[in-house]
């Protein structure tokens, strides 16, 4: 992964400007307010560094349609994948929703910066 732009998620997720949502990249509620999952802070993140909409990013990318990283941010971002793997089957997506079946709890945005920080 990119050095810088790994700086830049990891500060982003800890800084609290970010509410945490759940099974979509961004969720915004009624009266405009927004929430991201991880990796849509990341797409956020590109957004603003491209002066453009984080709609723009996602538009006509069926990764993005999926909830993970679109093509854009991801090449950015200098990740293999879409969805990126912390460890052997235990993806960032899996660890900010929670996967019942696999017995992954939801993790909160600091939880994830630090597994970014050890495992990307």
């Amino acid at each position: 992964m990119n050095k810088i732009v790994k700086k830049l998620w990891r500060t982003a997720l800890l800084s609290g400007k970010y509410r945490q949502a759940r099974e979509n990249l961004k969720t915004t509620y009624l009266g405009g307010s927004c929430a991201y999952c991880c990796l849509g802070v990341l797409t956020n993140l590109y957004a603003k560094k491209h002066k453009i909409t984080f709609e723009e990013v996602c538009r006509d990318d069926s990764s993005a349609e999926e909830q993970m990283l679109p093509e854009l941010v991801r090449k950015w971002a200098g990740l293999s994948r879409h969805n990126p793997q912390i460890k052997s089957g235990i993806s960032l997506i899996d660890l900010n929703d929670g996967k019942k079946e696999q017995n992954i709890p939801k993790h909160n945005f600091k939880q994830i910066a630090s597994l970014i920080q050890r495992y990307l």
